[in-house]
């Protein structure tokens, strides 16, 4: 990634700190679902410079990386935060620098915390009985997090969900195509840390 664009989350009494996350959170999803290419690829990232696993915290900073300055332009994210400028600052576009270091990629982890959901997510999504499902579940472990997360709304089922965040140290690879999902998430991209 070669270009960046950071988010600051202001300090306010008004607005409380994970509410004003999961305002910043959500618009950046639907700025993303907005701008993916002709391949409904997304090519745009997302990084947290003050993620803390030991403190379960996203921090105070969002920041949005691209291959090129122009596809940040585009997004133009300080349109889809127009209603939030008391409480958020938003940076002009930037390269990144030259002399960093450490790579990192971010990503959602696997929770599973209910085998029946699981099952019925199963049967419906491989159109199988409930017999099928359940055979495939049978050594089912329970998986949870500490990771930190954001709320966030499902348009499709009209609920609520804890969006988990995992922050991983890679190593740099060769720069190849990898895309992002509509949270700018992913376990192959290689975002500087800085």
């Amino acid at each position: 990634m070669k270009f960046f664009q950071d988010i600051t989350l202001l300090p306010s009494e008004e607005m409380e700190h994970h509410f004003l996350w999961e305002k910043l959170y959500h618009q950046v999803h639907l700025a993303l679902v907005e701008h993916k290419n002709s391949m409904g690829q997304f090519s745009i990232a997302v990084a947290f410079p003050q993620y803390s696993l030991e403190k379960s915290r996203l921090g105070g900073k969002l920041r949005l990386f691209s291959q090129s300055e122009s596809e940040l332009e585009q997004l133009n994210i300080a349109k889809w935060l127009a209603r939030f400028t008391d409480y958020l600052h938003v940076s002009s576009i930037r390269p990144v620098p030259d002399n960093v270091v450490k790579q990192v990629s971010y990503s959602r982890p696997k929770v599973r915390t209910s085998k029946d959901r699981e099952i019925r997510r199963r049967m419906k999504r491989h159109n199988e009985t409930l017999d099928q499902a359940t055979v495939h579940f049978s050594g089912f472990k329970i998986r949870t997090t500490k990771a930190p997360f954001v709320y966030m709304q499902s348009y499709t089922k009209g609920t609520r969900f804890p969006l988990f965040i995992c922050e991983n140290e890679i190593e740099v690879t060769p720069e190849n195509m990898v895309t992002f999902d509509s949270y700018g998430l992913s376990s192959q991209g290689c975002l500087p840390k800085f």
